[in-house]
């Protein structure tokens, strides 16, 4: 594998993060098991000026019991309430 370098290095303007290259261990941001993101909107201020912001999602990484095995997996915390997962002990 070759080196990081700052070609390598993604500016993501629309979530505020600086991500490398698919694979260098950045968590996502979106849920494994619903498919819940980040959206993006407006913050209005009382004399009704918008500026952008970002609305996150909630995301864990829990170890999830999926076909007999465990895995790791980044899941919101709506998932884990509801049981769509199930957790390893």
């Amino acid at each position: 594998m070759r080196d990081s370098s700052w070609a390598d290095v993604i500016q993501v303007k629309a979530f505020g993060i600086r991500k490398e290259r698919q694979g260098y261990g950045f968590m996502s941001r979106i849920c494994s098991v619903c498919g819940k993101r980040p959206i993006v909107g407006n913050h209005v201020s009382h004399s009704h000026r918008k500026t952008k912001r970002i609305w996150r999602p909630n995301i864990q990484k829990i170890r999830v019991v999926e076909g007999g095995r465990v895995l790791r997996k980044n899941v919101c915390t709506r998932c884990i309430r509801t049981g769509k997962v199930t957790k390893a002990a």
